[in-house]
């Protein structure tokens, strides 16, 4: 009995011995890693993005020269989503010391007008940047809303409940290719009797949001029929699903 007991008491001091041991050496190559240059990050890969520079993005994130261990993953996509462009952001450790930035940025899908300026909209009518130069023609200008001051990320329908749902069927003109550069203005003064205005000076009531994409097609069906085309008139799509066209 005493032979056992003496033999328990060794074991477990050897035990002992081993996790103090064990503790010495996780404590001297934790203090190793976190001080070491070998593991600040000095190389940061960003993709994706095409509207905000590479640059931005790095001064963002604040990483530069942080211990790859210690670096927030959260606090840097926190810190890079504060960009009004970017939708979401994922962020990847490379050992030892690189970390890729994978921006997805939002799609602009409109402007508006601002004093003397242009904002750019995402998909869901929210404000991304001011822009001086009115685009190309690929998306259309929001018009019968009126925003009284710039901030990011803010509706421009905001407190109009449905006014945003109206703004956000509209702006989903962006995802039929052949509707780019055929609109160049929406105006949604009346939610209920939406109007379309084309380059080519046709004015299209497309009533309410309801079945917009349907709407849609068909206003485009009837620009491109022969009798239409190119011509300046007055579309009115109606509820039964019809259509009228008043030349001027």
């Amino acid at each position: 009995m005493v032979k056992e007991k003496i033999e328990k008491k060794i074991r477990k001091r050897k035990l002992f011995l081993k996790l103090c041991f064990l503790l010495i050496f996780l404590v001297l190559f934790l203090s190793v890693i976190l001080k070491s240059d070998y593991f600040l990050i000095n190389n940061i890969v960003v993709k994706n993005n095409k509207f905000i520079k590479r640059e931005e993005i790095i001064a963002l994130c604040e990483a530069k020269n942080q211990n790859i261990f210690l670096a927030d993953k959260n606090k840097m996509i926190d810190k890079i989503e504060n960009n009004p462009y970017v939708e979401s952001v994922n962020i990847k450790k490379k050992l030892p010391s690189t970390i890729i930035i994978d921006v997805k940025e939002k799609k602009v899908k409109g402007i508006i007008k601002f004093e003397n300026t242009f904002i750019n909209l995402d998909g869901e009518g929210n404000m991304i940047q001011t822009i001086n130069q009115f685009p190309d023609g690929s998306i259309p200008l929001i018009e019968g809303i009126t925003v009284k001051q710039y901030v990011p990320n803010q509706n421009i329908a905001a407190n109009n409940t449905v006014l945003q749902k109206a703004l956000k069927e509209v702006l989903t003109i962006c995802d039929f290719t052949e509707c780019k550069n055929t609109f160049c203005s929406v105006n949604l003064s009346n939610p209920y009797k939406i109007i379309l205005t084309t380059k080519d000076g046709v004015i299209i009531n497309i009533g309410d949001w309801s079945n917009f994409d349907y709407k849609l097609s068909y206003a485009f069906s009837i620009l491109k029929d022969s009798t239409v085309k190119g011509s300046k008139g007055y579309i009115e799509i109606l509820p039964e699903g019809t259509a009228v066209f008043r030349s001027n």
